[in-house]
């Protein structure tokens, strides 16, 4: 897969004449929680010639979107957009620079990027951010059977909320690492099973709500409502941002043959 996957991102920048200079898992694979027939979600961070971005002209798309027929689903981001977007302190773009899988990466621009997004971190809209998530799929939780991905879906949200409430630190993304907030043992063991249950199965497999877990959904709910009232903001110093955004144009814009 890893051949395929580098194969489509080489056609991918000469079909769009960019630069791609960062490429990663994401979702459930990138969390630690995938399925057998999980797609894989590659996430990508991409540069255009310095020219493109000199322009007067409104709408420029900023998204590069492609499916394969073998499960690959890659989404790119315009290096413009993602700086945007790390300035509002954007929860998907911190987890893609954070992914424990790592398809292409250009020497210093993850590290630089990750700086950017330590530097521009505000828990409260990660922490709200989080809660929203899990809110969205709560409803699920009434069904007399629910999908075990969309229950861990729930809980990595929540954990992910209060992990930001408790260290005022961006979560990690992998779930191994999130769940050492839970301290009880039998909502541990139940998350363990859910776990098993969910990478054995298939993406639409339901199973009945263990109570141990509803109770902590509960639990981390409440704690996250709790700590988004008072979680500090932070302002993005733009300055830098621009200061990052000209450095990566230089350096790697310059770079591409223009067609």
């Amino acid at each position: 897969m890893e051949k395929k996957i580098q194969a489509q991102l080489d056609t991918i920048e000469k079909t769009y004449n960019i630069r791609i200079l960062y490429a990663c898992e994401s979702g459930s694979r990138a969390w630690g929680m995938h399925s057998p027939d999980s797609d894989y979600d590659i996430r990508f961070i991409y540069v255009r010639e310095p020219e493109w971005y000199w322009s007067i002209s409104e709408g420029k798309k900023d998204t590069i979107e492609t499916i394969t027929p073998d499960n690959l689903d890659l989404v790119g981001w315009d290096i413009r957009k993602v700086l945007q977007l790390t300035a509002k302190s954007n929860v998907a773009s911190m987890e893609h620079l954070n992914s424990p899988i790592i398809y292409r990466e250009t020497p210093q621009i993850r590290e630089l990027l990750k700086a950017a997004t330590t530097d521009c971190f505000s828990p409260k809209a990660v922490i709200y951010h989080y809660l929203g998530l899990a809110k969205n799929f709560s409803e699920l939780l009434l069904e007399e059977k629910v999908s075990a991905k969309k229950v861990l879906y729930i809980i990595r949200s929540l954990l992910a909320a209060n992990w930001v409430a408790t260290y005022q630190t961006i979560p990690p993304i992998e779930i191994e690492e999130l769940r050492k907030l839970i301290v009880s043992e039998v909502q541990s063991k139940e998350l363990d099973r859910l776990l098993a249950e969910k990478m054995k199965a298939g993406e639409q497999e339901k199973t009945v709500l263990p109570t141990a877990i509803a109770i902590l959904i509960q639990e981390l709910m409440a704690k996250a409502s709790e700590a988004v009232n008072t979680a500090a903001t932070k302002k993005a110093n733009y300055i830098k941002l621009d200061d990052i955004f000209r450095l990566i144009l230089k350096e790697y814009g310059n770079t591409i043959a223009v067609n």
